[in-house]
């Protein structure tokens, strides 16, 4: 019993061996289309550009007068409904006309929001995390990591960077 399958084991072993590599890189790498064949991302969109000029200057006069982004809970779908779009059509204005996603142009806001907070004296009595969650922040975790990214500091090193230039 034991004879046989080593037996068969030997045998299998030397013809796989003898065998030509199925796939070899040469195969393979003939086998790869060299020309990317991807379309632009929205190169199938129904969005006029006359109709984007407008939708961005809503959604900027929005983000400036009426501070959506306030909301800790707001969503794509949210703000497209207050600015009478599709979230698909806002969801392409922030990616073609601002270079970013929808919460990283949410958070840029939220962070100028945050800057302007810290030079009112009105809100020197609130702690940094106290304006965060002013500025629509939801926790203290996203609060720093987004800030640090936007601004290179710590919230803590801003303020005092912010404290060491003006007193």
């Amino acid at each position: 019993m034991y004879i046989t399958l080593t037996a068969i084991i030997y045998f299998l072993g030397y013809y796989g061996i003898k065998q030509k590599p199925i796939l070899s890189n040469e195969n393979l790498f003939s086998q790869i289309e060299t020309t990317p064949t991807t379309k632009p991302k929205y190169a199938t969109s129904s969005l006029k550009d006359i109709e984007k000029e407008k939708l961005i200057k809503r959604l900027t006069e929005s983000m400036e007068d009426e501070k959506p982004y306030l909301n800790e809970n707001l969503t794509l779908k949210e703000l497209a409904n207050k600015l009478e779009t599709t979230p698909n059509n806002l969801s392409q204005i922030i990616n073609e006309k601002f270079n970013k996603n929808f919460y990283e142009f949410i958070n840029e806001y939220r962070i100028k929001e945050v800057k302007s907070l810290l030079a009112n004296p009105n809100y020197s009595h609130y702690s940094m995390l106290g304006i965060a969650f002013e500025c629509g922040f939801n926790s203290k975790s996203t609060f720093n990591s987004v800030f640090k990214q936007f601004t290179g500091k710590t919230p803590t090193e801003f303020k005092k960077s912010d404290f060491d230039l003006s007193g």
